[in-house]
């Protein structure tokens, strides 16, 4: 008897030690994400280890979304959806048009993050857009929604971006081909893709100024503190980054000027 009971024991223990090393194991990204499904018949505790890797994105496409306004790519670029890619991976965010987007879908309470790009020819079908939705979109971020709401803006002018009064600025000066990152610690930064720098450059890199109340500045046109390229304000429960960005293809240094901004979208 005693012989049969050391036997169970001694079992018992391996098949705990072997479960402890999965869920060990399971809290590292070298560890394969197939290799744990089979073992352990889910993905959920591996997921939930490593929120900020995009690589292990498990977001529903729905939860993402990109719009751009459907006269063309901004400045015949196809960056901004190599980017998003880039981000959250290829399948995992939802791709719509300022013209045929159901604007409460998008800022449905289940969607966690939203890109605005009016660059280029999609300038007045966003601002159009968002002069149409503003209490809806601002409600949106106020319960904790994340919002890029960007614009190389080509035309001169002063264009409403809401959230207590903030303002796109386009003038002769206002186009910057030289930017510095003010923060060289923050987060798009420090990563999660590497290298990056705080000083870029680019043709345009960024078209306007970003004026507003309670603004914290990313990036501002180098040598003239006064003209804010990308900034970001807290509002309610969520953040909104209001940007005057032209697409990663016209910014250098490369790769860096491109993780900077897949880092700013995470």
């Amino acid at each position: 008897m005693k012989s049969k009971i050391t036997f169970y024991v001694g079992l018992l223990t391996v098949l705990l030690a072997g479960t402890i090393t999965v869920q060990a194991q399971a809290t590292t990204t070298s560890f394969n994400i197939l290799e744990y499904e089979f073992m352990t018949g889910s993905t959920e505790a591996f997921s939930a280890s490593i929120p900020e890797n995009p690589q292990y994105n498990m977001a529903a496409a729905g939860d993402t979304y990109y719009l751009r306004g459907n006269t063309g790519l901004p400045f015949g670029a196809a960056t901004n959806t190599d980017n998003m890619n880039a981000a959250f991976g290829v399948g995992n965010w939802t791709f719509d048009t300022f013209q045929a987007a159901d604007p409460n879908v998008v800022f449905d309470s289940a969607s966690r993050f939203v890109y605005l790009d009016g660059s280029g020819p999609n300038e007045p079908a966003m601002f159009t857009f968002f002069s149409t939705n503003q209490t809806l979109i601002e409600n949106w971020v106020s319960n904790g929604g994340i919002l890029l709401f960007n614009s190389a803006a080509n035309n001169s002018g002063t264009f409403s971006m809401g959230f207590g009064g903030t303002t796109l600025i386009r003038t002769g000066s206002s186009p910057s081909n030289s930017v510095t990152v003010l923060n060289p610690a923050y987060p798009a930064i420090v990563g999660p893709n590497l290298p990056t720098t705080v000083s870029m450059t680019g043709g345009s890199w960024a078209h306007s100024d970003i004026d507003g109340v309670g603004l914290t500045d990313i990036v501002i046109k180098t040598g003239d503190p006064t003209i804010s390229h990308l900034a970001q304000k807290d509002f309610g429960s969520g953040v909104v980054v209001f940007g005057s960005m032209t697409p990663t293809q016209f910014h250098d240094p490369d790769p860096q000027a491109e993780n900077f901004k897949v880092n700013l979208l995470i």
